[in-house]
């Protein structure tokens, strides 16, 4: 049971990274297109921006990770 809620907690993570990607992004080309591409406003979304990135490889990579363990475990 651990690891189905484990795996449901993963995809809630991702969705939630995914949604402020997006939200994220788009502020940051209006940003952009309103007030230039490197006003203050746009470059601090834009590193916001690299910052979920990095967090949706980063927890990509550990559900890799975890399952390549698991499997391991089982063989």
């Amino acid at each position: 049971m651990k690891k189905m809620r484990k795996g449901v907690e993963g995809l809630i993570v991702e969705k939630d990274i995914l949604r402020q990607l997006e939200v994220t992004r788009k502020m940051m080309i209006d940003s952009g297109l309103q007030n230039g591409l490197l006003n203050k406003k746009t470059l601090r979304l834009s590193e916001q921006v690299d910052r979920l990135i990095n967090a949706f490889d980063a927890n990509k990579e550990k559900e890799l990770n975890t399952k390549q363990f698991t499997t391991k475990i089982i063989q």
